[in-house]
């Protein structure tokens, strides 16, 4: 698990960095310039308080959705 909190922090950083190379300022930033950090933020946090993997939809296996009867697009 401790590679999946590493993954998504690295994501979030790299997300965090490509905004504001763009030229947006921090305080620009809005809900929908934020929300696959909040997604990525929100799987460390669940992961690591309830010591099970939560993964972003994108890296849930395809299979496991279509078990599973998850939509084939994340819709919040």
């Amino acid at each position: 698990m401790d590679d999946l909190i590493t993954r998504y922090k690295l994501y979030i950083h790299n997300r965090y960095q490509d905004l504001i190379k763009s030229g947006k300022k921090s305080e620009d930033l809005n809900n929908f310039n934020l929300a696959k950090i909040f997604e990525y933020y929100s799987c460390i946090k669940l992961t690591e308080e309830l010591n099970n993997p939560f993964y972003e939809y994108s890296d849930i296996n395809p299979e496991f959705k279509e078990i599973n009867n998850m939509s084939k697009n994340d819709t919040g």
